[in-house]
């Protein structure tokens, strides 16, 4: 993992212990997107899904935050 990644997996650890249901909307900001589902053209979205879906951008735990991470990074 990287650094980022790391704080990344602790910050959102410990924030979901006070989470009932762990599902939180994850989203990305400050970044050209070009996701097959998401894409911003060449401007900067300030506030994006990272995921990839605009009508939901929940995942589920720490695990689904990482892969939301993981699979959005080629894409940024």
């Amino acid at each position: 993992m990287s650094q980022y990644e790391k704080a990344l997996y602790e910050v959102s650890r410990i924030l979901l212990d006070y989470d009932y249901d762990k599902i939180v909307p994850v989203y990305g900001f400050g970044a050209k997107v070009h996701m097959p589902s998401f894409h911003t053209e060449a401007r900067v979205n300030h506030s994006f899904p990272l995921n990839g879906n605009e009508n939901n951008a929940n995942v589920f735990h720490v695990e689904g935050i990482m892969r939301a991470y993981r699979q959005a990074l080629p894409f940024l």
